[in-house]
């Protein structure tokens, strides 16, 4: 993640504040949802097979196990 620029800051505020944008004369609201708790476990699933996966490719030591974990995921 990155720090957002003064004008980024100012734009993101507006979209916020007003919740309405524009694109190609295409109306769009912006509301909140508060997140279900999978789409946390999600995230750190994908972390861990991300890194199996660059475990495998950098040619690191790694278990069959860790290979069909991945195919059943469908990262290989």
């Amino acid at each position: 993640m990155r720090k957002l620029t003064k004008q980024e800051e100012a734009v993101l505020e507006n979209l916020l504040e007003e919740g309405v944008f524009a694109i190609e004369n295409k109306n769009y609201f912006i509301t909140l949802v508060e997140a279900p708790a999978y789409l946390h476990e999600t995230k750190k699933d994908d972390i861990k097979i991300d890194s199996k996966k660059q475990t495998i490719l950098q040619g690191d030591k790694f278990s069959i196990d860790d290979v069909i974990e991945l195919m059943d995921a469908g990262a290989l």
